[in-house]
């Protein structure tokens, strides 16, 4: 039997995959040879032969990452398929889909001699990862609070020993201003971090699936998870994320010691200090008991808990934060409706709008294309829903990917604009970047548009967290057409168009 193994990210995520499709041939009673890509481990894959599988449909089971549940179940759904060639498609970021971890230890990574000074029984290891996710681009990774390994440092009593991406930043020098005698080891490499994480015998984790794998792996006696970003189940629950969710908890199992976080998503480096650095408490300990309780809910859920979208909401009131944390409240919209409003609390807080009537609200709209993705069945369906005044974080309307696409509104009649604001998606901060380049056309004639105004930064506008994109010209520009147009090859997908302005004299 064959099983090809797709590539998803880096060397952490791949080895999940792998360890996923290892544990269901453990009751495969014929051999099974793997297409994976793992150099790292000496695995090659070819890539033609797994897109030949995956065309085969009549020879080849594609196994995706919602299929996959107790890999016996899974074992008995491929050998009653009768197929030989089996793809694996997802991230198999679940704990209940791998085996024991003593099976994966040799197979994978066996602990080599170390390269560096050996760690002390009195020492803890605390992996670091800032590099790349500094920027707070992904809401899921965001950086472990200094606050938090001062306080781990203090309760566990033992010497902390700082292990990764040590390159010189404020994260980096803010750790290194609060434990200024700690030792510091700059990263040698996935393969040596990955090793020497083997060798501690007390460990904290980072937001990582190398780190996780490591620790999970490793022998240490006692590991420190912290239940943040896409380590807290509730981050990426059931139905998302490939659709299997991630649940990375291994409950039950000894070594562990959990510490929960108000839910905190990512933001770019000095933000995100700040705040976490005013959160008292910023993390409490918790039992296996009620990690069950949290991954429990988290599997229940079959939707967005919808916490990307209400950043601002999750900020104002540390409260909530904790709540959803907790479990107690499964998405932000249920706090809201049912602690909230008791306590007076906005579910958005916008900028004062203008005092010109909104124009476009109501008015007919339309769009470049529609796709699976759009809310409407035409372009004019799914166009209307970026002018009906709902204001949820999600996109309203979906293009195609397509050079250029847009959306544009009929005002009626030609009328004078004063102001044009702009929502974003927030739901999804990969995806809202796709914004990040448009271009606001007017027109009196549908055919005879001109450039008013043109958006262009590394970095996504808002919308219901308060950033919406405003469009402000000096003077009125008289118009009866507003065209939205993306400047590059993508797809088109906004919340909100609103558009300021009078009936001219």
């Amino acid at each position: 039997m064959y099983f090809s193994i797709t590539p998803m990210g880096n060397m952490g995520n791949r080895l999940l995959e792998y360890m996923a499709a290892l544990a269901v041939a453990l009751y495969i009673p014929e051999a099974v040879t793997y297409n994976c890509h793992l150099p790292e481990i000496g695995l090659a894959f070819d890539s033609d032969r797994h897109e030949h599988m995956l065309a085969d449909q009549e020879n080849s089971l594609i196994i995706h990452d919602t299929d996959l549940t107790a890999p016996a179940k899974t074992a008995d759904n491929i050998i009653a398929s009768g197929k030989k060639n089996i793809v694996f498609r997802g991230y198999f970021q679940r704990h209940d889909l791998y085996a024991e971890p003593e099976f994966y230890r040799d197979l994978l990574f066996k602990k080599q001699p170390l390269d560096i000074e050996p760690f002390s029984d009195d020492d803890i290891v605390i992996n670091i990862r800032a590099g790349e996710i500094l920027t707070g681009g992904v809401y899921w990774y965001p950086l472990v609070p200094v606050n938090f390994y001062q306080m781990l440092v203090k309760t566990t009593g033992r010497r902390p020993v700082f292990l990764g991406q040590i390159q010189d930043c404020a994260y980096i020098r803010a750790i290194q201003a609060a434990f200024p005698e700690a030792r510091f080891i700059p990263s040698g490499g996935p393969l040596a971090d990955f090793n020497r994480l083997l060798h501690a015998k007390h460990l904290c984790i980072t937001v990582s699936t190398f780190s996780w794998l490591a620790a999970w792996l490793s022998e240490a006696a006692e590991i420190h998870y912290p239940l943040l970003g896409f380590l807290h189940p509730f981050c990426l629950p059931n139905r998302a994320h490939g659709l299997g969710g991630i649940d990375l908890t291994p409950l039950g199992d000894p070594r562990y010691r959990y510490h929960l976080f108000p839910i905190l998503l990512a933001s770019a480096e000095a933000d995100y200090l700040k705040f976490t650095q005013s959160l008292n408490p910023v993390t409490e300990a918790i039992s296996d008991d009620c990690v069950r309780h949290i991954s429990h809910k988290a599997r229940e859920q079959y939707s967005d808990i919808d916490i990307a979208s209400h950043e601002s909401y999750l900020r104002r009131h540390p409260d909530a934060a904790w709540s959803i944390s907790r479990g107690q409240c499964v998405s932000v919209a249920q706090h809201h409706e049912k602690i909230g409003k008791l306590h007076g609390y906005d579910l958005y807080v916008l900028p004062p709008r203008p005092r010109a009537k909104n124009i476009a609200l109501g008015k007919p709209a339309t769009q470049s294309s529609v796709c699976a993705w759009s809310v409407g069945k035409t372009p004019e369906t799914d166009a209307a829903g970026a002018v009906d005044g709902t204001i949820d974080g999600k996109y309203s309307f979906h293009t195609d990917v397509e050079n250029h696409p847009w959306w544009q509104v009929d005002l009626s009649k030609s009328l004078e604009i004063s102001e044009i604001w702009i929502f974003n998606r927030i739901d999804n901060q990969v995806v809202s970047h796709r914004a990040n380049s448009l271009a606001i056309e007017i027109s009196e004639m549908e055919d005879e548009y001109f450039e008013a105004f043109r958006y262009e930064s590394d970095a996504p506008f808002g919308g219901a967290d308060g950033k919406p994109l405003i469009f402000k010209p000096a003077q009125p520009i008289r118009g009866r057409f507003v065209r939205v147009k993306l400047l590059k090859r993508d797809f088109l997908h906004l919340e909100q168009v609103e558009v300021y302005g009078t009936t001219p004299p």
